[in-house]
């Protein structure tokens, strides 16, 4: 028989090492001071409210300094379209017309001659004439006017206008009436049509040379009382028709049922004109943008606009803008005044923490304390002076009317005496608990519990 099985032994089992609990030891003999508890409360407490004064400053610097910048940068302008080109319109005249067709001019002796062979069997008034030299001004050759194969007359589109002399031509069919001319291409390029005004020669004689918008500022008595005076209204027309010739792809300006329009809106008394003060004659206008439909929108310096259609009526107005003059503040003061914010929201962040390892009896947890005061008491000061400046500048400009129309009320004048005073209080409230740790935390008790542990031998 086979030898019995012999019992296992009994497993040995080892004992877990005992873990000693980890301990911050002070001082053979000392006690921890019953203030350092209170200190660790008072941080974790007073480090939000900091946080939270931190952020508001912060936030109203920041829509400080947006306000100040905004109220210093140029308005938006519409761009004025505008197009080289190389013929020569006639004098004081405004077109709409594709680029395309004016790229074969036609000089002023080549349409004169072309206009008499045109109507030398049945010649045309001067004003007709006028615009027949302004259509071939801006389409050139491409009317093929010097072959006329039919000659008429169609019926005026108004019931008081008189019928309008037409030609077919080489290029297409040509419309001339008292006030304009259109060509409409035979082979379906954009029609031209162009709009030169009225000469003082075509109703009373005198200069032929005042044409355009100067001639009918010059020989308009339109007054107002309270309205601008005759100098500056002709002032203004001749600032408007110049801006409006150089956004015109032909070069042409006011049509003179538009030079009539505005010259009445200058000239009506106040409330009622409101597009130019009087005085400011030299720099009245802005923009003015003279599109392909022969439609003139103006834009004033005060903020009013002005859209005029080619015959004279007013499609569009708008009253000034209110007056809100900018900013003085200086946006480097705004920007200083974020950078102290910052730095006391990283001091308040500082304190919490600090706060929660004193309650933790962290050895690291006066330290800590102390260099937050002695950061915190410059910070503070820093931080005060710098919402003084912003306090003073931005109070005493919106008092003045900036960044705000005047209907929403300005708030009074303050002194720098009353801005330091307006700082200081939560400056001062600031420094309390730092130079409260720099006395507590320097006690004797206080130092002697956080002295280090003599060696043992």
């Amino acid at each position: 028989m086979s030898d019995p099985q012999q019992p296992l032994p009994p497993p040995i089992v080892s004992k877990a090492p005992t873990v000693q609990p980890l301990e911050y030891t002070p001082t053979p003999g000392s006690r921890r001071p019953g203030i350092l508890t209170a200190i660790g409360i008072l941080s974790i407490v007073l480090s939000v409210p900091g946080i939270a004064y931190s952020l508001l400053i912060g936030f109203q610097a920041v829509e400080h300094y947006h306000m100040v910048v905004a109220s210093t940068r140029p308005a938006w302008r519409p761009p004025v379209f505008t197009a080289a080109t190389s013929g020569s319109p006639a004098p004081g005249g405004q077109a709409t017309t594709d680029p395309a067709a004016a790229a074969v001019p036609m000089q002023p002796a080549e349409r004169a001659a072309l206009i008499d062979a045109m109507t030398k069997r049945k010649p045309l008034s001067p004003k007709r004439r006028r615009q027949l030299d302004a259509l071939l001004a801006a389409a050139g050759t491409k009317l093929g006017a010097d072959t006329i194969k039919w000659r008429g007359t169609v019926p005026g589109t108004a019931a008081d206008e008189s019928d309008g002399d037409a030609f077919t031509t080489g290029g297409g069919h040509v419309e001339v009436y008292d006030n304009r001319a259109i060509f409409m291409p035979t082979y379906g390029r954009e029609n031209i049509r162009v709009f030169a005004p009225e000469e003082s020669s075509d109703t009373a004689g005198g200069d032929p040379a005042a044409k355009g918008a100067e001639g009918a500022a010059a020989t308009s008595t339109a007054t107002g009382p309270g309205g601008l005076p005759q100098a500056e209204i002709q002032e203004v027309i001749q600032q408007v028709d110049a801006q409006a010739k150089a956004s015109n792809p032909n070069r042409f300006g006011l049509t003179p049922k538009q030079v009539a329009t505005l010259q009445s809106l200058l000239a009506a008394p106040p409330p009622g004109q409101e597009l130019v003060r009087p005085g400011t004659a030299q720099s009245p206008i802005v923009g003015c943008n003279n599109d392909m439909s022969g439609r003139v929108r103006i834009e004033f310096s005060n903020g009013s606009t002005l859209v005029l259609e080619e015959k004279g009526t007013v499609a569009s107005r708008t009253g000034p803008a209110p007056v809100v003059p900018p900013f003085s503040t200086s946006p480097t003061t705004i920007m200083l005044l974020i950078a102290m914010t910052v730095v006391s929201l990283g001091l308040a962040i500082w304190l919490l923490a600090a706060g929660i390892l004193m309650l933790r009896r962290s050895p690291r947890a006066r330290r800590l304390h102390l260099t937050y005061a002695w950061l915190k008491l410059p910070a503070a000061a820093a931080l005060g002076v710098c919402y003084a400046y912003v306090t003073y500048g931005i109070t005493n400009d919106q008092a003045a009317g900036a960044g705000q129309p005047s209907f929403v009320g300005y708030p009074r004048n303050i002194s720098w005496d009353d801005a330091l005073a307006i700082a200081a209080r939560p400056a001062a409230l600031g420094c309390l608990y730092p130079v409260a740790l720099l006395i507590v935390l320097n006690t004797a008790a206080v130092r002697r519990y956080y002295r280090p542990a003599p060696a043992e031998a």
